[in-house]
C-alpha cells in the first residue's frame, strides 16, 4: 500500500492546539503516513535576517536574531508539554545553535555571505521544526522515525534555487527512505532542503517544501498528495486583501500549471508538472476548515481566480530565488509589465477582458496597462498601490455575482 504522502506548512503550526488539530486530522495511522515539515512561522526569513546582518558586521544583531529564534522553539516545547522529551531535544538544539553561531560569526569575519553559506544557515529552519513535531508525536504515543532530506532530496548545485535531479532521488527514496516506511506508521523529512551531487547543502527556493512533496510523492507512487495549509485550499482572491473569498474546489493540472507560473501562492510550477506526469491529485486544505481544493486530470473550476502579484514577487531577484512573472500572455511583448514599485499586478484567471470591462470599479483610471487573452482566458492590469485593496475587493465582489459555484464534491 502506498504511504499517506503530507506536507505540513509551518504556517499552521503556530500554537499547542495546532499541533493537535493536525495530529487529529492525520489519524489513523494505520497505513504509513510519510509528512514533509516546513520551517515554522517566520523561521527561515528571521534566518536570512540574521545572515544579512552578520554579513554588514553587525555580529550583535544577528546573534539576537538567533536568540529569538531558539527561543521561540523552546518555549514551543514547553507550552506543548514535551518534558519527558526534552532531553533529547535540547542537546540538538544547542549543537544547531552553536553551529549558527559559528557560521554567523564567519560572516561576520569575512564580510562575505555566499549562496553556498546561506543555504547552510537556512536549512536548520526545517531541522527545528521537524524535532519539534516529532517530540510531539512521541508525546501522544506514535513514535515517528526521521529520515534527513539531505539523504533523499538529490540536486544540482544551483544554491537557493537548486533542481531536484529525479532519478538520483527515486535510487536514494528506494534506498533509504522505502525500508523505514515498512518498519514505521510515521516517517519525518524535511522540505524545502537537499543535497547537491558534491555533498553540499542545497535549498530550492520560493515553495520548496512543495517541490520536495511532489517529488517524494512521484517517486513512492503515491495517488494523492496532502498539502496542509493555514488557507482552506485556493481561494478566489487573496484573504488577506479580500474579504468573503470563496473556496476553488477543483483545477485542472493545465490551470493549476499556468496559475503557478503566475505567481499564485501555495503553486509551483514544478510541484504540478511532476502531479500530472505521475497522475498524483493534489489536495490543498487547512486542517482546522472543511474547504479544500483538489487539483487533478480531469476537474476545473468554473470561479474566476483573482491573483495580486505585487512587485516584490515580481521582480526575479536571483539572490533570493524569487521567481519572475514571465510574459505567459502569449502575444505580450516583456516591456508591458515592466517592474514598478507603484503598481502591482492583478490577474483575473477564467475571465477575458469582454467579461471583466463591465466589472471594473468607478475608479478604474487606476489601471496603467490593461490586457487579456482568450486561451488561456485571463485579464491581466497593473493597478496603483494606492487603489489596490478598494480595487480587488470591488472587483471581486461584482465577478462572483455572475459566477455560479461548483459543487465541491
Amino acid at each position: 500500500m502506498p504511504p499517506r504522502v503530507v506536507k505540513i506548512g509551518g504556517s499552521i503550526l503556530q500554537a499547542p492546539e495546532d499541533f493537535q488539530t493536525v495530529y487529529q486530522w492525520l489519524q489513523p495511522f494505520s497505513s504509513p503516513h510519510l509528512l514533509i515539515i516546513s520551517a515554522l512561522g517566520s523561521t527561515t526569513r528571521n534566518l536570512e535576517q540574521a545572515a544579512r546582518l552578520a554579513e554588514q558586521s553587525n555580529l550583535t544583531r544577528a546573534l539576537e536574531i538567533l536568540d529569538r529564534i531558539f527561543t521561540f522553539h523552546t518555549q514551543l516545547t514547553v507550552k506543548l508539554n514535551l518534558n519527558a522529551h526534552l532531553s533529547s531535544i535540547h542537546p540538538t538544539f544547542d549543537q544547531y545553535y552553536q553551529e549558527l553561531q559559528h557560521l554567523l560569526t564567519g560572516v561576520a569575519i569575512t564580510q562575505e555571505l555566499t549562496s553556498r553559506t546561506l543555504d547552510r544557515i537556512l536549512h536548520y529552519g526545517e531541522h527545528l521544526a521537524t524535532h519539534v513535531f516529532a517530540a510531539f508525536l512521541k508525546s501522544r504515543g506514535v513514535s515517528p522515525q526521521i529520515v534527513p532530506a539531505t539523504t533523499l532530496i538529490a540536486t544540482d548545485q544551483q544554491h537557493l534555487a537548486a533542481t531536484v535531479d529525479l532519478e538520483t532521488t527515486i535510487r536514494n527514496v528506494q534506498q533509504h527512505l522505502i525500508p523505514v516506511l515498512r518498519q514505521s506508521s510515521v516517517v519525518l523529512t524535511q522540505g524545502f532542503i537537499g543535497e547537491s551531487s558534491t555533498g553540499e547543502i542545497t535549498t530550492l527556493g520560493f515553495e520548496g517544501s512543495n517541490i520536495t512533496a511532489a517529488v517524494l510523492a512521484t517517486a513512492l507512487n503515491a495517488p494523492t498528495l496532502w498539502i496542509l495549509t493555514k488557507v482552506a485550499g485556493i481561494r478566489t482572491a487573496d484573504p488577506d486583501l479580500v474579504p468573503d473569498t470563496r473556496a476553488v474546489p477543483q483545477l485542472s493540472y493545465q490551470a493549476a500549471f499556468f496559475l503557478a507560473t503566475l505567481g499564485l501562492k501555495i503553486l509551483h510550477p514544478r510541484m504540478i508538472q511532476l502531479a500530472e506526469a505521475a497522475q498524483t491529485t493534489i489536495e490543498i486544505l487547512s486542517p482546522f476548515h472543511p474547504e479544500r481544493t483538489r487539483i487533478n486530470a480531469t476537474a476545473d473550476s468554473q470561479f474566476p481566480i483573482l491573483l495580486c502579484v505585487p512587485y516584490e514577487r515580481w521582480i526575479y531577484e536571483e539572490q533570493r530565488a524569487f521567481r519572475p512573472i514571465r510574459c505567459l500572455l502569449p502575444d505580450e511583448s516583456s516591456t508591458i509589465f515592466k517592474p514598478d514599485p507603484q503598481h502591482s499586478l492583478v490577474i483575473v484567471w477564467g475571465q477575458s477582458l469582454p467579461q471583466v470591462l463591465p466589472h471594473l470599479p468607478p475608479f478604474h483610471l487606476s489601471i496603467t496597462h490593461l490586457y487579456a487573452t482568450t486561451q488561456p482566458p485571463l485579464t491581466a492590469a497593473l493597478i496603483q498601490r494606492q487603489s489596490l485593496v478598494d480595487f480587488l475587493i470591488h472587483l471581486h465582489q461584482q465577478l462572483l455575482k455572475e459566477t455560479v459555484p461548483l459543487n465541491a464534491g
